[in-house]
């Protein structure tokens, strides 16, 4: 009797990593022990032998990889200026711009 074919899940191997594939269409894939395993098209976990098998490469199988978040920006503090003389030096530091009429 004709059994349903075993998708990419049935045939993972335990402690195996799972990924996230972006397969742009459905084909089988025959595994080392000839189980054929149908993988289908979209966005799914699976597992990595599955994903970066040379045959799921040529059928543009990719492994999504997330983008690094952006590195938070270094906050600069300034310090605050307390007596008259300090506050005096720092303005007089302070570039003039001009405006031309």
């Amino acid at each position: 009797m004709n059994q349903p074919m075993k998708g990419p899940m049935d045939v993972a191997a335990a402690g195996e990593p799972i990924v996230t594939a972006i397969v742009p269409r459905t084909f089988i894939l025959t595994v080392a022990d000839g189980t054929p395993v149908r993988v289908p098209g979209g966005i799914h976990e699976m597992p990595e032998s599955i994903a970066s098998h040379f045959y799921s490469k040529a059928n543009g199988v990719t492994i999504y990889v997330p983008a690094k978040p952006p590195k938070a920006e270094k906050l600069v503090v300034a310090r605050t200026l307390d007596d008259e003389s300090a506050a005096k030096d720092a303005d007089s530091a302070r570039p003039v711009l001009s405006v031309k009429k």
